[in-house]
């Protein structure tokens, strides 16, 4: 009796246990950068009334980035005025999950993947709004598991600024990792009725 109760209380701390490797921390907090440099739209003769793309240059000047963060909270914390690349989008349709930014700061690199896209209300051919959603994800020193976000783009072509922020949305435990904690906790229990029982016929 003593030893199916010590196979069965195993075997719950077991469960437990691949239920928290499972469910890996997520990235927390939100991030906003300003742009260094012009963007440019696509294709080639449209405006942001029509466009389907978004050209982002890079500058020598700028050690090939084209954009500053400007804000960060959470696991952006501290990132003010680190240099940013922003990758060309093609928006409408998008393509599938596209890399819009990446850089290095700390130990640690960062990016943001778009994985849905839509497009703003007061769109003319001077301004645009995109928004949607996506991964934010932080490897090397701080890593975090890939989370999803919320972002949002705005872009002026009088003068070519743009601004971007993303933010992460609530991390929802997998199934997988939800089912192995309920066995978890179901085995637990199992172990602590066999010893009351063990108890009570003492």
């Amino acid at each position: 009796m003593l030893k199916r109760i010590a196979v069965s209380l195993a075997c719950g701390m077991g469960l437990l246990t691949l239920a928290a490797a499972a469910g890996a921390t997520p990235v927390d907090g939100a991030i906003s950068f300003g742009s260094l440099k012009q963007f440019s739209v696509s294709p080639l003769g449209s405006d942001l009334s029509n466009n389907t793309g978004i050209d982002f240059a890079s500058t020598a000047s700028w050690g090939g980035n084209n954009a500053i963060v400007n804000g960060g909270t959470g696991d952006f914390a501290g990132l003010d005025g680190t240099l940013a690349l922003f990758h060309d989008l093609t928006f409408d349709p998008l393509p599938g999950p596209s890399l819009l930014w990446d850089f290095s700061a700390a130990g640690s690199s960062y990016s943001f993947t778009v994985t849905s896209v839509a497009i703003g209300a007061g769109r003319t051919d001077h301004a645009l709004t995109l928004t949607g959603d996506g991964l934010l994800d932080i490897d090397g020193a701080g890593d975090r598991d890939a989370t999803s976000g919320e972002w949002t783009w705005t872009g002026n072509q009088n003068g070519g600024v743009f601004s971007f922020s993303a933010s992460n949305a609530a991390a929802i435990p997998e199934p997988a990792t939800l089912t192995l904690a309920m066995l978890g906790l179901a085995g637990l229990g199992v172990s602590g009725r066999r010893r009351t029982a063990a108890r009570a016929d003492a």
